[in-house]
């Protein structure tokens, strides 16, 4: 840097500490060895410092401020404060409030003299930066045209004063890229990336709905004013969901960081509203759409495709992981539930006659699915627990038309039907029966619901008798009744 003196028709032995020569009519010692300054005890006539302080800090400053324009108008691809004012803290220097004055004039008269990666700008026409960005969002200002203006330490607090409320924050770059929308679409993945991170930096703001800046699993970048943008909440919902790509966010591609402030902002409602996590009405919107879309919504029983049966077993996860009962109204419009004649029945079926059972783990459970399988026709389906784990668990709540076979009064009448259907019962499977009869026998039924499994039991063919015959050389024969 030039370290300037000042001047008088020829140079004065006078060094000014400042990166400029300045030249002027100033009134000077006769040795040219100094100026004379207000203050100065030795000298009766004060005119002549007041007439050096005039032109140090009134014309110079203009002359200077001039300087600094006419550069930037010539010297577009220069971009830097080396012929600044420098701040020296000294109030004997003449030239000490060389500064404040510059900027001053500069502010008042909005001079381009503000240098920026896209050319000279004004306070009105460019970004103030803090001096804290970090080096990706600086590159992606860059390429997306951003006219940031970087100052030294020195001129931050001074720069901040003229340019006031267009200092660099997620607020006024948005305003800035609503302007040139048109431009966003040749920003390359990470600059987009990095200014989204950086406008959801800024906990509840949320004005940046209209910018394509988002990226979905789809691969697209787009705005999330319209139709509602998803967020995952983990691995599972991703795995779900993924037939709506278009809808899912691609937070994979932000940091960690940016991933967190999504995630929170969904729990806490603080992030745009159209940026939110799956709900039950999400999920029957989605499966309706998608796997079920060519389901006649008024029947109780359909038959899927691997794909969609698929997504049926992540949706059971889903429930159990999310903890949503299956009472709910979002929910029992869905064939859900996976049967063992390869059918799919609503939660809640339209027709009375669309009963099924929940066979449970154990050793009745194991009985129901082993008579189950010898059934060529099956019209007493058992519900697939091995598909709907580990979310089976929630059918214990009274859901419509599911029978619980735990109670004898539900078994009972299952095994009544089923018995004509079971081309060959063996006596084992009898033996089977009669003992897990007997182990329940300690259920508390009703007055109607006694009788009804009595007159149930007398009908079936499960009891042993001995008989005694001399014809069969005295064996005992035992015989099921």
């Amino acid at each position: 840097m030039v370290n300037g003196s000042l001047f008088t028709v020829l140079p004065l032995p006078i060094v000014t500490n400042q990166p400029v020569h300045i030249h002027g009519l100033f009134s000077i010692s006769p040795d040219r060895a100094r100026l004379y300054q207000l203050g100065e005890k030795s000298a009766q006539d004060q005119e002549p410092a007041n007439w050096n302080k005039y032109l140090l800090q009134a014309l110079v400053p203009t002359a200077w401020a001039k300087l600094l324009s006419y550069t930037a108008a010539r010297c577009t691809e220069q971009l830097n404060f080396e012929t600044w004012p420098q701040h020296l803290d000294d109030p004997r220097d003449p030239l000490d409030i060389a500064l404040k004055k510059v900027m001053e004039i500069i502010g008042n008269e909005s001079l381009a003299v503000w240098p920026t990666e896209v050319g000279y700008k004004t306070e009105k026409t460019a970004l103030l930066g803090t001096g804290l960005e970090s080096d990706h969002l600086r590159n992606a200002l860059r390429e997306a045209q951003v006219p940031i203006v970087s100052v030294p330490k020195r001129l931050q607090i001074m720069a901040e004063s003229i340019f006031k409320d267009r200092i660099l924050c997620p607020q006024t770059l948005c305003a800035f890229l609503k302007g040139v929308k048109t431009q966003v679409k040749c920003w390359s993945s990470e600059t987009k990336n990095h200014i989204l991170e950086y406008l959801l930096s800024k906990p509840g703001f949320i004005d940046y709905d209209d910018l394509d800046i988002f990226p979905f699993k789809n691969g697209t970048y787009r705005s999330i004013g319209q139709p509602i943008a998803y967020v995952h909440r983990d691995d599972l919902e991703e795995a779900l969901f993924h037939l709506e790509d278009a809808r899912n966010l691609d937070i994979g591609k932000l940091s960690r960081a940016t991933q967190q402030v999504l995630r929170r902002g969904c729990e806490t409602s603080r992030v745009h509203p159209s940026i939110r996590f799956r709900t039950p009405r999400c999920l029957k919107k989605y499966c309706l759409n998608t796997i079920f879309e060519k389901v006649a919504k008024n029947q109780d029983f359909v038959v899927l495709d691997k794909v969609a049966a698929e997504t049926v077993s992540k949706v059971w996860t889903w429930i159990s992981t999310r903890s949503i009962s299956l009472g709910d109204q979002e929910i029992s419009c869905l064939w859900l539930l996976p049967l063992s004649n390869s059918q799919y029945r609503k939660v809640k079926p339209v027709a009375w006659s669309s009963q099924i059972y929940f066979a449970p783990p154990g050793k009745l459970g194991d009985l129901m699915v082993q008579l189950d399988a010898k059934m060529t026709a099956k019209p007493l389906p058992l519900l697939d627990i091995k598909t709907t784990h580990p979310a089976h668990g929630l059918l214990s709540v009274k859901t419509s038309l599911i029978q619980d076979a735990r109670r004898m009064v539900s078994f009972l009448p299952w095994l009544q039907q089923a018995w004509d259907l079971v081309s060959n019962i063996t006596d084992k499977e009898r033996v089977s029966i009669g003992e897990l009869l007997a182990s329940q026998r300690s259920q508390k039924l009703a007055g109607s619901e006694y009788e009804a499994c009595r007159e149930i039991l007398k009908q079936l063919p499960i009891f042993q008798k001995v008989s005694w015959t001399e014809r069969e050389h005295n064996r005992c024969v035992i015989r099921f009744l």
